[in-house]
């Protein structure tokens, strides 16, 4: 995949020292498909390499992307909260008797099977010089370097788990299933706050469609709007626990590549629970079909701020602790315990 062309706006052949420094203006972010790596000229070269490697080889082993070796240096993202690092500013020199082909001997001889689908464009202006590798997910893989197995996973290099690995070994594939909300608008109620928010779910594999999809949203404060218990003792298809979980009456049947597939819901929160100084509502999502394993995600807001002032902009009041995680990685950080807890069951 052509992914210079994506990101840069032109092919990796013609991209020109000047074309970095203009995509780093802007505040960048570290996707599943980009890793930015500066340069420091303390330590030993060979160290830098060796992570340099491992972020290739993660792309090898996911569905590849774009690597920047003199990128700027990360900073913590200004949104609070938030753990991933921004990147922007001034890019940071390779040494400039680093040379193409040395560079592809050295990441080549690192990593096994010996990889196919890297691309190196060495960019220069003066006596400055960085470095971009174009990396096609492999056919080979799963590729290991220095013994050990990488994958990318929101947005980091993390050591592969032996399922994943597994998978790899036998080519099992599933498709990409990602899920992101957009908050649309805070409106004030009488007993509190009604918040209209958007669930969004995409299938991103481009030959491998999704079969029977299906989600579950819960709560932890406030409740469903349509999900709230009516006078008559039930509440409408498809809302449970008293309006704090919700989940499609029927599964759709095909999630196509490109495909969004997404719901509306009113969430309300009482004044019992903005009140509080400890009030924090969290979003979780599940979602996942019969060919995919199941994914994660999680929000929380702190209720405490919901006031006229500041509900115009609502993607200001939501913290994303995690978004698209496998359930294994999270027992894997979590344990099943703390799941198990989540859903109100006795241990």
């Amino acid at each position: 995949m052509n992914y210079s062309q994506v990101y840069f706006g032109k092919p990796l052949g013609q991209l020109m020292y000047e074309d970095i420094e203009h995509f780093f203006s802007t505040e960048k972010e570290e996707t599943d498909q980009l890793e930015f790596k500066s340069y420091n000229s303390n330590g030993k070269l060979e160290d830098k390499l060796s992570g340099l490697i491992e972020g290739i080889t993660a792309f090898l082993n996911s569905s590849g992307g774009v690597l920047i070796w003199g990128a700027p240096e990360g900073k913590k993202n200004p949104i609070q909260d938030r753990k991933e690092r921004v990147f922007s500013g001034n890019l940071t020199s390779l040494p400039l008797a680093i040379e193409k082909d040395w560079l592809i001997s050295k990441v080549s001889d690192k990593i096994i099977p010996l990889p196919a689908g890297i691309r190196v464009q060495l960019l220069r202006r003066d006596d400055y010089q960085v470095c971009v590798f174009e990396i096609d997910e492999s056919r080979y893989s799963p590729h290991q370097t220095d013994g050990k197995y990488y994958m990318r996973i929101d947005g980091q290099k993390k050591p592969a788990p032996h399922h994943y690995i597994e998978a790899l070994f036998k080519k099992i594939s599933y498709p990409q299933l990602e899920a992101y909300i957009r908050p649309s608008s805070f409106n004030k109620i009488d007993k509190g706050y009604s918040l209209k928010i958007y669930f969004n779910f995409f299938n991103f594999s481009p030959f491998e469609n999704e079969e029977y999809f299906n989600f579950r949203v819960l709560v932890s404060r406030g409740m469903f709007m349509r999900g709230a218990p009516v006078s008559r003792g039930y509440a409408v298809p498809g809302f449970s626990k008293r309006g704090t979980e919700f989940s499609p009456v029927d599964r759709l049947d095909i999630l196509h590549y490109g495909q969004g597939h997404g719901v509306t819901e009113d969430i309300e929160f009482y004044n019992e629970d903005i009140d509080n100084p400890n009030g924090v509502a969290s979003i979780m999502i599940f979602f996942g079909g019969k060919k995919s394993p199941m994914k994660m995600n999680k929000y929380e807001i702190k209720l405490i701020n919901l006031s006229i002032e500041n509900i115009m902009k609502p993607v200001t009041l939501f913290t994303v602790v995690f978004e698209n995680m496998l359930m294994s990685e999270y027992y894997s950080s979590t344990g099943k315990s703390q799941l198990i807890e989540q859903e109100g069951y006795v241990r």
